[in-house]
């Protein structure tokens, strides 16, 4: 289906558009609802969709329609706390603001071997904050860094001595970080490889997942002030280059 065009539309999405039209009290770009719907398709016939625990596209301008999670519109709906712009097509927070996933990585069906992160960032900047994540110890941490004071984007998922990094040009951009096996980690800009490792990922976090900040110990730490428009929470993807594209085919059209 090209984008612009109408058709029956998947359970999941139906039940997300209608509480976004609900939430900004008219009905919401058709062009936007046949992008996301499109990749729900997508997602559900490549057999990756059950991998993502929550999807969050806050592209509404509406800190309500803002809150929901695509994969579950009934679950795992944002919690946003301190100063957050809902504005633009993307959402920003400054003075500490960071947003609650509700997803804990030990309770909701991630694994030591099987988690994935991804968000896609707007704005430039080199600073030292995380664009999403959570910290269990000074050893155990999961997070990505989309470029930090030094010009590296960096992540981890469990094992901090075992995270991987990359020099980047820009934070502004997708990102991915996917570990689909005990030895396997790999960190994704714009659907490219920037970097892997083969090493292990040792324990599992047990907290939730903080957007715009690391969720450490129920306080939020290295706080961004970035916008963003995507961000994604679920198991590790065998097949990442299909979750990547087709993330990538959404971003273009909202």
């Amino acid at each position: 289906m090209k984008v612009g065009q109408t058709n029956s539309v998947s359970d999941h999405s139906e039940q997300y558009f209608n509480l976004i039209d609900a939430a900004l009290s008219y009905s919401a770009d058709q062009i936007k609802k046949n992008a996301i719907d499109d990749f729900v398709k997508s997602a559900k016939r490549k057999g990756y969709w059950d991998k993502i625990i929550g999807l969050y596209l806050p592209i509404w301008g509406n800190i309500t329609a803002n809150k929901y999670n695509l994969k579950n519109p009934l679950l795992k709906e944002l919690s946003f706390s301190g100063s957050i712009t809902h504005a633009n097509g993307s959402i920003a927070g400054s003075g500490g603001a960071y947003i609650d996933s509700g997803i804990n990585p030990s309770i909701d069906g991630l694994t030591n071997d099987s988690a994935l992160l991804s968000f896609n960032c707007l704005t430039d900047s080199s600073e030292d904050v995380v664009d999403m994540g959570a910290y269990g110890s000074i050893t155990q941490q999961m997070y990505i860094k989309a470029k930090d004071s030094s010009g590296n984007s960096e992540s981890s998922i469990y094992l901090n001595t075992n995270k991987v990094s990359a020099s980047t040009s820009s934070s502004s951009g997708f990102f991915t970080s996917n570990r689909n096996s005990s030895t396997s980690l790999s960190l994704h800009k714009d659907n490219l490889l920037i970097a892997s490792t083969s090493s292990s990922g040792g324990t599992i976090i047990n907290g939730n997942v903080y957007l715009l900040a690391a969720n450490s110990g129920g306080s939020p730490s290295d706080a961004s002030s970035r916008n963003y428009n995507f961000f994604c929470v679920g198991k590790g993807i065998t097949l990442i280059s299909d979750f990547n594209s087709d993330i990538s085919s959404l971003l273009s059209n909202i």
